[in-house]
C-alpha cells in the first residue's frame, strides 16, 4: 500500500560532501580506449624510428 505520514528525509550532514566522485564505468572505458590508442600510436612511432635508425647504420650502396 501507500505509506502515509511524515515525508522521508535524508539525515543531516555534519561534514561537507566529499569532493571526489567515483568515475562511471563509461568514463573508465573511455580512459582504457584512450590508453590503448596512445599505446598503439607510441608503438607505431617507435617502430618507425627504429626503422629509420637501422637504415642510417647500413652502408650506402655505390
Amino acid at each position: 500500500g501507500v505509506r502515509r505520514g511524515r515525508p522521508i528525509r535524508a539525515p543531516p550532514r555534519d561534514t561537507p560532501p566529499c569532493p571526489f566522485t567515483p568515475p562511471s564505468l563509461q568514463e573508465i572505458g573511455d580512459v582504457e580506449n584512450w590508453a590503448r590508442s596512445i599505446e598503439l600510436d607510441m608503438r607505431t612511432i617507435a617502430t618507425a624510428l627504429e626503422y629509420i635508425y637501422k637504415g642510417q647504420l647500413q652502408p650506402a650502396c655505390s
